[in-house]
């Protein structure tokens, strides 16, 4: 079972058994028969020949192959007779793609195996069978059209087809283990087939495949099976899968056009025929995929951005569960976080609010530099530079006057960017972040006191929720009240509120729920902070509006002080007591200890989740991986600094959690390098010509290894060791 991106694995295992009576266990490189799914690699090979002008979709097949000059076609029958016509049109390259050609499966003259035969003389025996309806009318699965697209191959390329999949398509791929024909090595790794017993409770061994002549390594008397033939590993169909994935590319090396990957992999059949197939593969709403008759699978969901592999070598039906198994397994492989709840959810602060000059905000160096019209040593913002290899071309901006220490020009992104923040969002899919709660300064929402800004904030928000149908992440509103004066921020955050339910944007699949209410966080319940002027009354305010019956109601998370419960006033104390949930905001609460060590304070954790507990509200802990905003608030070098101690600092914060049993948590920050939070990638080697916090010498992706690891094993409930137990 193999579930991948199109560059990155993001699982793969083994389970069972490739031999039940010697207890061979399963291995990730095991070979099996893969039967059908040979179908879109042929299908495949053809395409390329089209891409280069070689041959067309919309030919007749008797262009290449004269012997379907003279086809005919069943017309009906009278009595025992068998009334044949001339078809109404030729048939077509277009209708052996989709098996709509009237091909028979396979013919009675592939005897006594159905690799016992040379290509080109199970092709022209086809020729001499009459079609079993009009080209194009209906729908009939056929691996004798597949074989006649593998013949036009040859005649096209004037190359053997298995030496034109070799030399095209397997070599370059790396796809080493898929053959027609295994070697003795290969057939040593071939997992035996297995088959229900008369009872459906177990699984007796049957014969791989009857339609095979043995040994399977015998060049001479075994010829390719251009449908059913290929034997392959997980490892090989992913980087076939992967190829398609990346619209016709794998490796730098481009084996098919966009335009051809789209025709492909998209319903091509009749609109008269209900089966959906393209050309090659099977399609469904979006995704396309193969499977094969030993109950093996391949799918492609480009919506996701994920390929998964199920492999078997079964035949029949399925032992009872069996379809559970492969139902679950399906499931499992879209990776899509369920948004019915807020718990069980480990996601991030998302920020978003960095700009550059000629992005599409029209706001220069927004949170990069505190002067926007220039960026310098004595304007910068933000104490991590983030890593920027993997950036797009149009997502890099140049940063005049700064540097890398190699001298390469160092560039910075902009968030309003929706291919910035799906690569924001595919790294949280691809290190096991469930997605993210973006923030919503009320000062920056129409009527605030730069609503002037908003328009920029609100594209970010759109492409967040883009992001989070592509990757199957979810995402959550997350206000916050700093900086906002006390009497308006009422009305402009629920204004907002009302404007985002009238556009139905809570309607989201992808939108964190609650008890079948959209989940909303409001930060700012600080007491006595002159950055965010709460009061009890606007409080109440607050969780009366979204506790009120209506299309506005929601799931209120209040965000604020770590020391809640030790608030004296007695009014704050009552408004406490009703939230729904609450998150204390634990960023800068540390503990030095006798050797100097630095630790993020914790020990108050416990009775916070009894209390709110006892209550029925929800606990959300927030975990930081360190600190720094030396250049923000204009410090010397290291003043600000809370170590990350490579990455230490932030696993004992996974392990407190997980002796307290929690599977819910707040990350601060996905993207918060102004605050030195972000666990985003980071550079090492960031620009000299300022003062930057480096990573330690560690990978720029360790952080996000470490929260996806952390929320592994949190939800796994199993025990986090109070060191961290992966390397580098």
């Amino acid at each position: 079972m193999l579930v991948a991106t199109k560059d990155r694995v993001l699982a793969c295992e083994a389970v069972g058994y490739s031999d039940l009576a010697a207890k061979r266990a399963m291995t990730t490189n095991q070979l099996f028969e893969i039967a059908s799914m040979s179908k879109p690699v042929t299908a495949t090979a053809l395409m390329m020949l089209v891409d280069e002008g070689k041959a067309s979709v919309d030919d007749p097949v008797e262009k290449y192959l004269p012997e379907f000059s003279n086809q005919m076609v069943i017309a009906g029958k009278e009595g025992d007779r068998v009334v044949l016509n001339k078809p109404k049109r030729p048939l077509l390259v277009r209708d052996l793609l989709t098996h709509t050609g009237g091909l028979l499966y396979s013919g009675p003259h592939e005897k006594p195996t159905l690799d016992s035969q040379p290509l080109r003389a199970v092709v022209e025996g086809h020729a001499r069978l009459p079609l079993q309806f009009e080209p194009g009318t209906q729908y009939l699965y056929s691996s004798a059209g597949i074989s006649t697209l593998a013949r036009i191959v040859e005649v096209v390329s004037g190359l053997p087809f298995e030496k034109f999949l070799d030399e095209r398509l397997f070599q370059p791929l790396g796809m080493t283990d898929t053959t027609f024909w295994p070697n003795e090595e290969q057939v040593a790794r071939l997992a035996k087939c297995y088959k229900a017993n008369a009872g459906k409770t177990g699984l007796e061994e049957t014969p791989l495949d009857a339609r095979f002549s043995f040994p399977l390594t015998d060049r001479v008397r075994r010829h390719p099976m251009p449908g059913i033939g290929l034997f392959s590993t997980a490892s090989d169909m992913l980087k076939f899968c992967q190829m398609f994935l990346n619209g016709g590319e794998y490796g730098g090396r481009r084996y098919l056009s966009a335009e051809t990957v789209a025709r492909m992999t998209t319903k091509q059949t009749p609109a008269s025929v209900k089966n959906e197939y393209g050309f090659g593969w099977a399609t469904n709403g979006g995704r396309y995929s193969h499977g094969g008759s030993f109950n093996t699978s391949m799918s492609v969901d480009p919506g996701l951005g994920l390929i998964s592999l199920y492999l078997t070598q079964h035949t029949g039906p399925l032992v009872k569960g069996g379809e559970q198994a492969k139902a679950a397994f399906d499931q499992a492989a879209k990776l899509i976080v369920p948004a019915g709840s807020v718990r069980g959810k480990v996601m991030c602060g998302y920020q978003g609010w960095f700009r550059c000059p000629g992005d599409a905000s029209g706001r220069e160096w927004v949170h990069w530099s505190r002067d926007g019209r220039r960026i310098a040593s004595d304007t910068l913002t933000f104490d991590l530079w983030p890593d920027m290899a993997e950036y797009g071309a149009a997502e890099r901006f140049p940063v005049p006057g700064f540097t890398y220490p190699d001298g390469r020009q160092a560039e910075l992104f902009s968030s309003d960017n929706p291919d910035t923040v799906l690569r924001h969002f595919e790294w949280m899919r691809d290190y096991g972040v469930d997605g993210a709660w973006l923030q919503q300064f009320v000062v920056d929402l129409p009527g605030g006191l730069f609503g002037q800004r908003y328009s920029s904030h609100r594209r970010v928000l759109d492409h967040v929720r883009g992001a989070a149908k592509k990757t199957g992440r979810v995402w959550a509103l997350s206000y916050d009240i700093a900086a906002m004066p006390t009497e308006r921020a009422f009305e402009v955050l629920t204004d907002d509120w009302k404007k985002r339910v009238d556009e139905k944007v809570f309607d989201d699949p992808r939108y964190v729920h609650e008890g079948g209410l959209p989940v909303v966080q409001v930060w700012g319940f600080y007491h006595n902070n002159k950055a965010n002027q709460m009061t009890a009354e606007l409080a109440n305010r607050l969780i009366d509006f979204f506790k009120t019956p209506g299309p506005c109601a929601a799931f209120l998370l209040g965000g604020g002080d770590w020391d809640w419960r030790r608030n004296p006033d007695p009014d704050w104390q009552a408004f406490y007591r009703r939230l729904p949930a609450y998150s204390p905001w634990n960023v800068g609460n540390i503990t030095w200890d006798d050797n100097k060590v630095c630790y993020a304070t914790t020990g108050y954790w416990a009775e916070d989740k009894k209390e709110c507990e006892s209550r029925g509200a929800f606990w959300l802990p927030v975990v930081y991986a360190g600190f720094s905003w030396d250049n923000l608030m204009r410090q010397p070098p290291g003043v600000s600094l809370i170590p990350r101690r490579k990455g230490q600092f932030l696993w004992e914060q996974f392990a407190a959690l997980s002796k307290l049993g929690v599977d819910s948590v707040y990350v601060a920050m996905f993207d918060e390098v102004d605050e030195g939070t972000a666990i985003f990638k980071v550079s090492d080697t960031p620009p000299a010509q300022g003062h930057f916090v480096g990573n330690e010498g560690l990978p720029s992706d360790w952080y996000l290894r470490l929260v996806g690891e952390g929320a592994r094993l949190l939800k796994q409930k199993k025990p986090i060791p109070p060191v961290i137990p992966v390397r580098p």
